[in-house]
């Protein structure tokens, strides 16, 4: 008799903390792998568009650094393709629902600081670059010398990001029974 009021009781102390909110007995009842999966994808996604973006437009300025004339136009609209693909991505990172998981707080603030110097390497030095290569007044090596000496801006800046951004992604997917490719 003891036991089936427990029982009972234990069913009762459940559904008032699942009513009530209480985060650790749901996180018991829901696969929380899964949802540090669909997580982790959202911001890998998110870096891709941004990554794939950006090749296009270094496809179009690796011309320039070879020494030849620039195409302004496929320059301007493959920045601006660029551009639009961060905002894009930007817009969509910030309404991007953070799940109730062990370290995806840390893991999205890592990523919107990783956002926040893309934002300012597009608006900053790969800006200048696309006014270099367009730049008529300057001749092909004077534009390839400039230009080359913009890039290091870029990798420095982006490595450290990455490397706050993956830290915190590892620690994510420790924390979540996660295997990162």
């Amino acid at each position: 008799m003891k036991t089936r009021n427990l029982s009972a009781l234990f069913v009762m102390l459940l559904i008032a903390s699942g009513l009530s909110g209480c985060k650790q007995v749901k996180r018991m009842f829901r696969n929380t792998t899964k949802e540090a999966q669909a997580f982790n994808n959202k911001l890998v996604a998110a870096n891709k568009t941004i990554n794939l973006a950006a090749q296009a437009f270094g496809r179009h300025l690796k011309p320039v650094l070879e020494g030849k004339k620039a195409d302004s136009a496929a320059l301007d609209k493959k920045f601006t393709e660029m551009k639009a693909a961060f905002d894009r991505v930007d817009q969509e990172m910030k309404g991007l629902k953070v799940p109730d998981l062990d370290g995806a707080k840390k893991l999205y603030d890592a990523h919107q600081k990783f956002l926040d110097g893309q934002r300012e390497m597009i608006n900053g030095t790969l800006k200048k670059i696309l006014e270099v290569a367009k730049n008529d007044k300057l001749d092909v090596q004077a534009k390839r010398l400039q230009i080359s000496k913009l890039l290091p801006e870029i990798s420095k800046r982006e490595g450290q990001d990455l490397k706050v951004l993956r830290t915190a992604q590892r620690e994510f997917a420790g924390k979540n029974k996660l295997q990162l490719r």
